[in-house]
């Protein structure tokens, strides 16, 4: 019972937390506000399920590409085809923080943060995908080189996405999309021809996927 009740708590913190990141961003949401509305008996209790209010955000990131990655998985015939699948994540990814305002804001102003977090604790994790993909296509690169190419993605995309916040960047959200899209592929040397194949195909799957099973899968 003591469990159960954890895990619901946890689990409302997470929504309280989402809520107030999409309403007013990631630097006006504070922790003393997250921990009254979701009903804690004070704010130290939420330090019981998050270190920090960046432990908490970035939770929310590696919950969004999981349940991402599971629901493409499953309207993707070949499960071992990696670039299809980190490039349809990265189509529904991109989409959400680049042409959802709100969305847009949060991720500005805690990129610095969560990507500093992605790169220290859960690097192994993505490194092993984008190895997989290097592996796939012949390009013979050492996990450090995929380590060095996965900072460079990560970080492009953070400053991309705070340009674009800051209209200091002039070019249109499906320019931004695309670019972003292929810029880990085209980092590593994958030809321009299969990347635009595969970005074709993970249009018609994305297409593919009922609306409502999407809009579970929400960054917030």
């Amino acid at each position: 019972m003591v469990y159960k009740k954890s895990i619901e708590t946890k689990v409302t913190i997470e929504t309280v937390s989402k809520n107030l990141f999409y309403e007013q961003g990631y630097k006006n949401t504070t922790i003393r506000q997250i921990a009254g509305l979701s009903n804690l008996q004070s704010q130290s209790t939420f330090y019981y399920y998050f270190n920090s209010k960046m432990e908490l955000g970035f939770s929310l990131f590696e919950r969004f590409f999981s349940d991402a990655q599971k629901l493409v998985a499953e309207y993707i015939h070949d499960k071992k085809d990696y670039l299809l699948i980190l490039v349809s994540v990265q189509n529904i990814f991109f989409t959400q923080i680049i042409k959802d305002l709100n969305l847009r804001k949060f991720y500005a102003e805690a990129q610095m943060e969560f990507d500093y977090k992605m790169i220290r604790d859960s690097a192994p994790e993505y490194t092993d995908l984008f190895f997989d993909i290097a592996h796939k296509y012949n390009k013979d690169l050492s996990q450090s080189e995929i380590h060095f190419f996965l900072n460079a993605h990560v970080a492009t995309i953070g400053k991309t996405v705070y340009n674009l916040d800051n209209q200091t960047l002039k070019i249109s959200d499906e320019e931004a999309i695309g670019y972003l899209e292929n810029f880990f592929p085209m980092l590593i040397g994958i030809e321009k021809d299969i990347i635009n194949k595969k970005n074709q195909e993970s249009i018609k799957i994305i297409n593919c996927i009922p609306a409502e099973k999407l809009e579970k899968v929400r960054l917030l």
